[in-house]
C-alpha cells in the first residue's frame, strides 16, 4: 500500500495506523500510554500497550494550525506562557478530553479542532535527558489522570567513553520500570517478546544512521529542518 506514497504520505499513514491502533486498544480495555519521544517505548510495545506521542501530536496540530485553541485552554487552566508550547498545547487538549469524559459530550472547541483524535492515557513514560519541561510535563499529566508516571533518570554525562557506573545505573532504572509495568499489567516481563521488539529499534537505528551519513554528501540531502521535522 504504501509503495507508491512520498514520504510525507508515508508518514501520514503509519501516524494515522498508530493513532487507530490507540483508539481500539481503549475500546477493547487495553492499557494506552503516553511516552515521550525519547522515552524507550519498546519496554511498553513488549507488554501490548498502545503508544502514543504527545509531542508528536501536538506537532500535528500546529501543522493543521489548531494550536492557538489548544493553547487557549491550556492557558485558561493556569498554564503560563513561558511553558513550551509543545506542552501546553497537549495539556490544553488533555483539558478538552477530561472534559469529554466528564460531561460525556464533546466539547465545541475539541469538535471543531483539526487535532486527531487519541484516547486519553493509562501511564505516561518519560525520561530527563532533553529537558526539565518534558519531566514536569509527563508528571503532570500523571497527577491531573491519577495514573501511573514511569521516569528513566537518566544521569549526566560529558565524557567519552560512557562510564559503566552511568550504565550501571540506567539499567537499573530499566529493570525498575520493568517491574511497575509488571506491576501496572498484572503480567510477567515477555523477555523474548522484548528481544524481538528490540531487533525492529535496531533496524530502525540502522536506517537513520545510513541516513544520517548522508549528510557529508555536497549539497547535503538533509538541512536543519529535514532534521527536526523527522525527528519528530
Amino acid at each position: 500500500m504504501t509503495e507508491n506514497m512520498n514520504a510525507k504520505q508515508m508518514l501520514a499513514y503509519y501516524q494515522e495506523k498508530l493513532d487507530e491502533e490507540a483508539r481500539q486498544a481503549k475500546k477493547e480495555g487495553k492499557l494506552v500510554c503516553w511516552s515521550a519521544s525519547v522515552a524507550p517505548p519498546e519496554f511498553c510495545v513488549t507488554m501490548d500497550i498502545a503508544m502514543v506521542y504527545p509531542e508528536t501530536h501536538a506537532a500535528g496540530i500546529g501543522a493543521r494550525k489548531g494550536a492557538l485553541d489548544m493553547l487557549d485552554v491550556a492557558d485558561r487552566k493556569g498554564y503560563n506562557l513561558d511553558i513550551c508550547s509543545y506542552a501546553r498545547v497537549n495539556l490544553g487538549f488533555m483539558e478538552l478530553l477530561k472534559q469529554e469524559a466528564l460531561l460525556g459530550e464533546t466539547p465545541d472547541v475539541l469538535a471543531k479542532s483539526p487535532a486527531a483524535r487519541v484516547p486519553l492515557p493509562d501511564l505516561v513514560i518519560t525520561c530527563n535527558n532533553i529537558c526539565n519541561t518534558l519531566l514536569k510535563w509527563y508528571e503532570n499529566i500523571a497527577v491531573e489522570l491519577n495514573i501511573p508516571c514511569i521516569v528513566i533518570d537518566v544521569p549526566f554525562n560529558h565524557t567519552m567513553p560512557i562510564p559503566q557506573y552511568a550504565k550501571d545505573y540506567i539499567a537499573d532504572q530499566f529493570r525498575e520500570a520493568i517491574a511497575m509495568l509488571e506491576d501496572i499489567t498484572g503480567k510477567p516481563f515477555d523477555y523474548d517478546k522484548f528481544r524481538e521488539v528490540q531487533e525492529q529499534t535496531q533496524r530502525s537505528v540502522a536506517q537513520w544512521n545510513r541516513l544520517a551519513s548522508m549528510l557529508t554528501h555536497k549539497p547535503s540531502p538533509l538541512n536543519g529542518f529535514d532534521l527536526l521535522a523527522s525527528w519528530h
